[in-house]
């Protein structure tokens, strides 16, 4: 059985702070799991190029397929949970969103 700090592929200099930061080993396998994690894909809508605001935006990107949100924290903000070729997305080419 492979160790966890191998499993959760944390470097041998980082090992004992992060040992010494988290309580339990159960928190810090919880935590570093996080960081083996593909970040969410964050867009930002250009009110300058599109008018009609966000929620404009947000919504051609949802009807193009895409699993979509509004950001949590900015309302000019789209995020995408998966990871796509940023070409595929409507209105990135038109620079009515970027990344």
């Amino acid at each position: 059985m492979m160790d966890l700090q191998t499993r959760l592929e944390c470097p041998d200099w980082a090992w004992p702070g992060l040992n010494e930061a988290f309580p339990t080993q159960d928190e810090l396998a919880r935590q570093l799991d996080f960081l083996l994690r593909p970040p969410p894909l964050d867009l930002r809508v250009n009110t300058l190029k599109c008018k009609a605001g966000p929620d404009d935006a947000l919504n051609a990107i949802r009807s193009a397929g895409f699993d979509a949100s509004a950001t949590p924290w900015s309302p000019l903000g789209i995020r995408l949970d998966k990871r796509v070729p940023l070409e595929t997305l409507p209105g990135l080419l038109d620079g009515v969103v970027e990344p």
